[in-house]
């Protein structure tokens, strides 16, 4: 495989791969308290600190589904990949 066909070929992945855990973590976050964020900035919490301290840690179960996902949907995927390579390259 050319380099060309392999950046093709993991852009590829990168474009199908990206519409469902948007998807998730936009609604997972519009349902988060916007008063959470609000109360921090009142006590004087800089935006990255907030970041951090509050708003990682409540996403935290959405991020570890998406990895989870994404991890199962390329190991599925370069698996049959691999024998689909394999046999090209034998013909």
């Amino acid at each position: 495989m050319r380099y060309s066909a392999r950046k093709l070929y993991k852009y590829t992945y990168l474009a199908l791969g990206m519409p469902v855990p948007i998807f998730l973590c936009r609604s997972y976050c519009i349902g988060l308290a916007k008063e959470l964020e609000e109360s921090a900035i009142i006590d004087g919490c800089s935006r990255t600190k907030m970041l951090y301290k509050i708003v990682l840690p409540l996403i935290r179960p959405i991020l570890v589904t998406v990895a989870v996902l994404n991890a199962l949907w390329v190991w599925g995927e370069n698996f049959w990949w691999h024998f689909w390579y394999m046999e090209m390259e034998s013909l």
